[in-house]
């Protein structure tokens, strides 16, 4: 008898052994920003980590989300000066919403576009985000690494 058919005779009628599940994403403590929040939540549904909220982005995507609402348009329109205003932000990219109820709404939406989540699934490390009614923003980009700005201009996905 050969070593194989030997080998298999031992282990006939074993139940597989299967590789362990990995553990839930440990909860995502909130940072008192809803979008953000919900932006997190998504990641770790995604088996991503939290962005880290930066103040600066933040300040930026909330004015922003204020302006699209009294204007009534959702637009990319001035992201680069956006970027800019925040020193310290290396390769930015920006997503904006409108018409969803809740932040989460608006998160869930952002993931099931491939051009939206390429931007909220990337492996940036920080994230501003607002909303003012039905209207959404998220800065997102490297905040702790001082690298060559690259930014991804929203109105070249389309």
């Amino acid at each position: 008898m050969s070593w194989l058919s030997e080998l298999l005779k031992r282990f006939r009628g074993r139940p597989p052994v299967r590789p362990p599940v990995p553990p839930p994403p440990p909860p995502v403590p909130p940072s008192g920003n809803p979008t953000l929040d919900a932006i997190n939540r998504v990641r770790a549904e995604n088996g991503l980590r939290p962005f880290a909220e930066n103040p600066c982005l933040t300040k930026q995507a909330q004015a922003w989300a204020a302006e699209m609402r009294r204007r009534g348009v959702m637009s990319h329109a001035g992201f680069q000066q956006r970027v800019a205003a925040c020193p310290a932000v290396a390769n930015a990219g920006e997503v904006v919403a409108a018409g969803y109820r809740t932040p989460y709404e608006a998160a869930v939406g952002w993931r099931r576009s491939p051009g939206h989540w390429d931007i909220l699934g990337s492996a940036w490390d920080g994230c501003g985000a607002g909303f003012d009614g039905t209207y959404y923003a998220a800065l997102c980009g490297d905040t702790n690494r001082f690298s060559t700005p690259f930014v991804v201009d929203p109105n070249e996905l389309a």
